[in-house]
């Protein structure tokens, strides 16, 4: 858990218009973020030097600002070191699952609906055999190592992207990649 700056903290949930009570709130209240597993998974608050992505920041950065006294189409909560991005259906992720938390999948460049709340997203990101199952196709022996060597706020860079129909498994790719570099 990252320590998060009151008067940043407070701004973040008076442009959310959420209580510091909620999961969310909280989050964005009280910390810079969550890093889980090495930094796998960013579960985003009110930024820090090794989180720079707030709640606010990584919604603008999708166009989703939101207009004045409306919501916006969707709220980004979460990150993950392939480029996956979770974030709660304001209306402009999908139709359906609404105040649901849905995954923008590197692997598809689909919004996925996860079919959880933002404090149950939270809840199974902070549970191991949930994550596991999860990442269980994009991750490869060695992982542990490989994210804790990144430098903050970077990801991984997977070529040939994971969206192409070459790519495979990543887990097969990667281990292939490690066998040709001894």
């Amino acid at each position: 858990m990252l320590p998060g700056e009151g008067d940043v903290g407070r701004r973040q949930i008076e442009a959310l218009q959420v209580t510091a009570r909620s999961v969310l709130g909280a989050l964005a209240f009280h910390t810079g973020g969550l890093l889980i597993d090495h930094a796998w998974v960013r579960v985003l608050g009110c930024g820090h030097p090794r989180c720079s992505l707030s709640i606010r920041s990584a919604t603008a950065l999708l166009g989703w600002a939101g207009d004045e006294g409306f919501p916006p189409p969707g709220v980004v909560v979460g990150v993950d070191v392939l480029g996956g991005v979770f974030a709660i259906n304001g209306g402009g992720i999908a139709a359906d699952g609404l105040h649901h938390v849905h995954y923008f999948a590197p692997d598809s460049l689909e919004w996925e609906d996860l079919g959880l709340g933002h404090a149950a997203w939270v809840m199974a990101m902070l549970d191991g055999e949930v994550r596991a199952k999860f990442y269980a196709d994009v991750r490869w022996s060695g992982w542990e190592k490989e994210c804790a060597a990144l430098a903050d706020n970077s990801g991984l860079s997977i070529a040939p992207p994971l969206f192409t129909e070459a790519s495979g498994r990543l887990s097969a790719r990667v281990a292939g990649a490690y066998r040709s570099r001894s």
